[in-house]
């Protein structure tokens, strides 16, 4: 009774209260009606679900139509919040009419299938529907609901007028609620008849049910707004009778099983608790199902542990096998048993007698493996410790004797056979100057007696010889073996062959000095002959040159054409250097891609001509991995003893300006000079600092807004990268960019603009703005890593952005550097649904046929275009032109830098789509984009007013 007075308490305190406010909107009536069509659609799923595995094992298949038809109250539930008005449109424009029909098509269909529950429930049938049966019921709900989505949407215009903004409900819609009604009254009126051949409980849940569903009903015919008091009530109510519903087919209907299947858990326990040994239940798969662990200890691993796991995916991988050839075995024939397998986990090899049987135990609808494990370990262990001795002894890599007093052989392994060439049978009673060379010292065998005849053992070295002639290096440790009482019974000699030991390190002294891959001297050499070379030229008075030599893009070549053709490069390099330095002038290879060459100089008028040398020997196209390529190097050079005295300090200096010529670009050379020190320590100073901005949250996101021209409104935001520092204060992008690319921090850094932004637009979404695109800027080196995708990936799912509202700017650059590389990433990108736009056109080198294939949504005019466009007949016509040729290609346009409304009204003019700027606004932090955004918001809002 509580259920109909609680009811008729919310119908009439809903009545006084509409009378004294009216029919106000409920705040946040959305949000509340979603999570309310949430909690329903959740529970006609487990209703679907309950009915659907009760139906497969009691026969009834009255619950295979309970089932199916409260799938279809899902799914048309889904379909009733997706299109209620505030919602995104669900594929057509949402309004109260499309969403009230769908609620209507669900209440018909809630309505019938209770009816029919309690007509035909009770009914089973002699066996379970087949298959075939299932999935046809299935396929048919499915198809039925597609159907009524597929009308509401494509033909708005042919369904019933149910609701009228200023009238209210329609009288269709009235007389409808009431057909659903009564329906339920005459399920109700159905229960109450065949009460008796139901359980009191379900009977009861159901009847609540029922009368829950009849009051929700109640609540729709009377609400004269789509969010008022009345509407929500009524889906509280609706989830109230699904809730009872759920509580009569689901809990009810599996509570016998669930008893049938305690008794059967009794019954099996008392025959496990008989069993010594552990039993394993296992499916076909090999995952545990259930374990008896036997008496105490007999089971070695935590039973906890094991359940739902593969037995072979807790031990070792050989046991693994060896398990899964026994339980193969089991399930062709029926039965398989090992006598002693090993099984290994965590280090611990125990040893188990298995018997495996396969049977189909009751109630599985597949085969199951029983297996029976008991631990033989300890009798294994004597065994195998007598035959670990043996083959250990037997399998040494060393050479191991043993000889009587009179130096006879009366023992050998393997390693004797190997070692010197005879086999065991023929050197058997023979002595140990069989392997005399000669070449051993006569006082080496004197001390080797010595020391045996004292008692102790002898280590010493001997070169003998093999069966075919060819001499070896021994190390030998001979002693003395005594009996029980002390007295000497035969000598045992262990020995290695270090012939091949004894020649690297003889090689090992000579690549001391040498760089192990090109041959080049390497530091350590490099030293020693800058100091002969330096004191030649204080001799001579002439000066000297240390160039540091750098390959442009070298990594590239590493990661494209592999690790191998990347040294093979290295080496081709190496030989043209050190053939044009020749005996004169030094070559080392200093590490990575960077050689080191020290010029001798008549005077420094040669400075210039060798400069050019070297610039165009490493120019000359080179093979490597059957492709002809052409590299460029930097150079960086330090004079002696202007730049420097002592070795370490020119490398130092020439260092410096290496890494000046490298932010130069490609090819270029630069002289050391003491501004460039302090260039040099600035550039380390923001390198060290750079690596600690990202942990430490020094790094922020502005975001410039960019305009849609056409419509006046804000069409997406540009993320800009922005350093501040606790001691340096605000490092300008132009000057710690460069050094992110050289360090490698730009990748780890982009991936965190990339993540940190895509949060922050799906964070201004969840603030309710209006979704706007969000534009992120790809270095190089991070459109080249292979996790770029990856991290996308990461940063769409784990904030739930749609793809299509993040946009990647590319350079020309990149598509020249790699273009059929380039070309797939943007295919993948293309497909993940990110947007794409080609940065800075007009100023690089990309033809058109590339442009075509690359698959890009925008362009994006550089500034320098936009700057003169005013001025500038020449200017305006490369603007107007790209823009044209953007909207004959598919692409839209966005351009850079518009300063003055002149420039946007020109831009204007030549249709270009979006702008961004200071004259529209300057980049800002997040909080002050999503207050501007909201501001831009509402004046869109009052201009369209």
């Amino acid at each position: 009774m509580l259920l109909p007075l609680l009811m008729l308490v919310a119908f009439v305190g809903l009545l006084m209260w509409s009378e004294q406010r009216g029919t106000t909107p409920i705040p946040d009536f959305l949000m509340w009606h979603t999570v309310l069509e949430v909690v329903a659609i959740c529970v006609s799923a487990l209703i679907f679900t309950a009915a659907w595995v009760s139906q497969a094992h009691t026969g009834q298949r009255s619950m295979l139509w309970v089932g199916c038809g409260f799938l279809a109250v899902a799914l048309l539930d889904l379909a009733h919040a997706l299109s209620y008005a505030g919602m995104p449109d669900f594929f057509t424009p949402n309004d109260a009419s499309k969403a009230i029909v769908f609620w209507l098509v669900a209440r018909y269909v809630e309505a019938l299938v209770l009816l029919y529950a309690v007509v035909a429930g009770g009914q089973a049938a002699a066996a379970p529907a087949g298959r075939g049966l299932r999935l046809g019921a299935l396929a048919s709900t499915l198809l039925l609901v597609a159907v009524v989505i597929a009308v509401v949407l494509v033909n708005p215009a042919g369904l019933p007028d149910v609701y009228r903004p200023d009238e209210g409900l329609t009288p269709f819609k009235i007389g409808a609620e009431l057909g659903v009604i009564l329906l339920h009254l005459l399920a109700l009126a159905a229960l109450l008849r065949r009460s008796r051949s139901l359980t009191e409980v379900s009977s009861r849940w159901l009847g609540l049910g029922l009368v829950a569903l009849m009051a929700s009903e109640s609540f729709f015919l009377v609400y004269a707004q789509p969010d008022d008091a009345f509407n929500l009530a009524g889906h509280l109510f609706k989830v109230a009778g699904f809730l009872c519903l759920y509580r009569a087919v689901f809990i009810e209907t599996l509570r016998a099983p669930y008893q049938a299947l305690q008794v059967s858990h009794a019954q099996l326990q008392a025959v496990l608790e008989a069993l010594p040994d552990p039993l394993f239940v296992l499916d076909i798969d090999g995952r545990v199902v259930r374990i008896h662990e036997g008496h105490e200890r007999a089971l070695r691993l935590d039973p906890t542990t094991l359940k739902g796991k593969k037995l072979t995916d807790v031990v070792s991988a050989p046991s693994a096998r060896a398990l899964k050839r026994v339980m193969d075995e089991a399930m062709q024939s029926g039965y398989a048993s090992a006598e002693a397998l090993p099984i290994e986990v965590d280090g611990d090899t125990r040893h188990y007698q298995l018997s495996v049987s396969r049977r189909e135990l009751p109630g599985a609808d597949r085969w199951h493996l029983l297996m029976l494990a008991r631990d033989v370990t300890d009798r294994v262990r004597d065994i195998d410790v007598m035959r670990r001795l043996q083959v250990a002894v037997a399998q040494s890599p060393s050479t191991i004797m043993i000889t009587d007093l009179d130096s006879k052989l009366i023992y050998a392994n393997q390693a004797f056979e190997r070692s010197t060439g005879y086999s065991v049978t023929e050197a058997m009673g023979a002595s140990p100057r069989l392997l005399h060379s000669g070449k051993t010292p006569q006082r080496t065998y004197d001390s080797l007696w010595r020391s045996l005849q004292a008692g102790k053992p002898w280590r010493g070295e001997f070169i003998n010889r093999r069966k075919d002639g060819t001499d070896y290096l021994e190390s030998v440790l001979i002693s003395p073996v005594v009996d029980d009482e002390g007295r000497t019974n035969s000598y045992l000699a262990i020995k290695d062959d270090i012939t091949a030991q004894r020649r690297d390190q003889e090689r090992i002294r000579q690549l001391l000095n040498y760089d192990q891959l090109t041959g080049l001297p390497n530091r350590e050499l490099l030293a020693r002959r800058f100091d002969e070379l330096r004191e030649q030229a204080k001799r001579l008075r002439q000066p000297l040159a240390l160039v540091s030599l750098g390959l442009d893009r070298f990594k590239q070549v590493n990661e494209t054409l592999g690790q191998a053709a990347g040294d093979e490069l290295l080496v081709n390099m190496a030989q043209r250097l050190a053939e044009l330095a020749r005996l004169q002038h030094i070559v080392a290879r200093y590490g990575g891609d960077e050689y080191v060459v020290v010029l001798s100089l008549t005077s420094l008028k040669e400075l210039g001509r060798w400069l050019e040398h070297l610039a165009a020997e490493v120019r000359r196209p080179c093979q490597v991995a059957g492709q002809s390529l052409v590299l460029t190097a930097s150079l960086g050079v330090a004079l002696w003893p202007d730049d420097g005295d002592t070795l370490d300090i020119l490398l130092q200096h020439a260092s410096a300006a290496l890494a000046q010529a490298k932010l130069l670009g490609p090819g270029r050379q630069q002289f050391y000079s003491s501004h460039l020190q302090s260039r040099s320590a600035r550039l380390l100073q923001l390198g060290n600092a750079l690596r600690q901005a990202l942990p430490e949250g020094q790094l922020q996101l502005w975001y410039q807004p960019q305009l849609d021209l056409r419509h006046g409104r804000l069409a997406g935001v540009e993320a800009l990268l922005r350093w501040h520092h606790p001691d340096l204060g605000w490092i300008s992008p132009a000057e710690f960019i460069p050094v992110a690319e050289s360090n490698g921090m730009i990748v780890p850094i982009g991936a965190w603009v990339l993540q940190t932004a895509v949060h922050q637009a799906s964070q201004w979404q969840a603030e309710g703005l209006a979704p706007f695109t969000v534009a992120v800027n790809l270095s190089l080196a991070q459109f080249e890593d292979a996790s770029l995708t990856d991290v996308i990936d990461a940063a769409l799912d784990e904030s739930g952005l749609d793809p299509h509202w993040l946009e990647l700017e590319l350079t020309e650059s990149m598509a020249m550097a790699d273009p059929e590389g380039f070309l797939r990433t943007v295919a993948s990108l293309n497909a993940r649904g990110v947007q794409l736009a080609l940065d800075d056109f007009g100023t690089g080198y990309s033809s058109l046929s590339h442009l075509r294939r690359m698959q890009l949504h925008r362009l994006k005019i550089d500034k320098s275009f936009i700057d003169d466009m005013l001025v500038d007949d020449h200017s305006a016509s490369i603007v107007e032109t790209i823009i044209l040729m953007a909207h004959k290609l598919g692409l839209e346009t966005t351009a850079e830098g518009v300063e003055t409304a002149a420039q946007a009204e020109r831009l204007r003019e030549f249709g270009c789509d979006e702008i961004q700027g200071y004259w529209y606004s300057r980049p800002l932090p997040g909080d002050a984009l999503a207050e501007f955004a909201r501001t831009k918001s509402a004046q869109v809002h009052d201009d369209t007013t």
